[in-house]
């Protein structure tokens, strides 16, 4: 997925996308811009003369979702110089896309050093309404327009953080399967047990020499290295979750990572993948004699970033992620779409549920 500035080449594209969400809106009975004339209001010449101020979301060739972002609008009843966001539209087969674009223009606004960014819609649209103020969008005034009833929405654009570093697994990467399943097959070659993907789900969170001893297998070296070996001819390999290449890409502050991975699984799942390209500083298994939920990698890591502690947020999708945050002195994002028992940690700063979540950290 790549989101770039129109160019009047879009123009056909972007209007199809409007032209099927209509379509879409009658079959699910909504009344929006299937109702209101919308494109023989807002023309082909419209657009044309508009689209410096027009993004596309792009997707294997293929325009998928677009917005306007305007630096003044008329509905306003000031001046205030930030983005106000038209047009937003997605094609109806991306579930969510609508979201990552107005996530996207909160990190545009964040990067131009607007503090608000705004946006009206339908009064009466309760879904539309949901989701902007679960992307903490307020109400300000409501206003008629012809047979448009609208509601201005602002949110405050700032981040509180100098630095953001990510665990590995369970919060970059998808490697539950590729790990576990081998596991199981080495307890069964080393114990003669027959175990479940269940019993093994508690080591998620471990080092792999830690979940061996654990499990009080022998010869920790050398069966390390067969697990090893079998994760890698799995054929399942780490798999980024959704969304997320898109956010490393686009993160507007610096980024890092504390993991108990080692370094040569590092490589295979995260460097061969170029999913370490804007990662500025990375401590893993090797780096600290001490580890998660110690403090010493996550300080070690700052320290490299040349960041301070208190102004970093740390994301990870385990308990002792958020005791690794607690004993250093930072805030804790939790990854929730990554923990595999969906446990609950009241004490985390945020909670995301998906991984485009992370950029709701640039709107207050």
């Amino acid at each position: 997925m790549e989101i770039r500035i129109a160019s009047e080449n879009d123009v056909s594209s972007i209007i199809q996308l409007i032209i099927n969400r209509m379509e879409w809106m009658d079959e699910t009975g909504l009344k929006e811009w299937n109702s209101n004339g919308y494109l023989e209001y807002y023309t082909e010449d419209y657009f044309k003369n508009n689209i410096e101020s027009f993004y596309v979301a792009e997707e294997d060739h293929q325009i998928v979702g677009a917005m306007c972002l305007y630096t003044s609008d008329e509905r306003w009843q000031d001046d205030k110089e930030c983005y106000y966001v038209h047009h937003l539209v997605s094609d109806v087969h991306h579930k969510g896309l609508g979201k990552l674009l107005l996530l996207y223009a909160d990190i545009l606004s964040y990067k131009k050093g607007y503090d608000v960014i705004r946006l009206d819609s339908s009064t009466y649209d309760e879904k539309l309404t949901n989701m902007y103020s679960s992307l903490n969008y307020k109400p300000v005034y409501n206003f008629i327009e012809g047979n448009y009833h609208g509601t201005t929405r602002e949110k405050r654009i700032g981040c509180q953080y100098d630095a953001i570093i990510y665990d590995l697994d369970g919060t970059m990467v998808n490697t539950f399967d590729m790990n576990f399943y081998p596991l199981l097959q080495i307890i069964e070659e080393e114990k003669g047990m027959k175990l479940s993907i269940d019993d093994v789900k508690k080591y998620a969170s471990y080092d792999g020499k830690r979940t061996l001893k654990d499990l009080e297998i022998e010869n920790i070296e050398e069966v390390y290295k067969r697990w090893v070996e079998y994760v890698n001819s799995y054929p399942t390999k780490a798999m980024p979750f959704d969304y997320m290449q898109f956010i490393l890409d686009h993160m507007p502050i610096v980024q890092g990572v504390v993991s108990s991975k080692r370094n040569a699984q590092y490589q295979i799942d995260i460097v061969s993948q170029g999913l370490d390209t804007h990662i500025s500083s990375k401590v893993l298994a090797e780096d600290t004699p001490l580890h998660k939920p110690n403090k010493e990698p996550l300080e070690l890591c700052c320290k490299r970033l040349g960041v301070e502690v208190s102004k970093v947020l740390y994301i990870g999708d385990t308990y002792s992620d958020y005791l690794t945050c607690k004993n250093a002195g930072c805030d804790f994002g939790y990854a929730l779409y990554g923990n595999v028992n969906k446990e609950i940690i009241e004490e985390a700063t945020y909670v995301f549920h998906t991984p485009m979540e992370i950029l709701k950290i640039f709107s207050e």
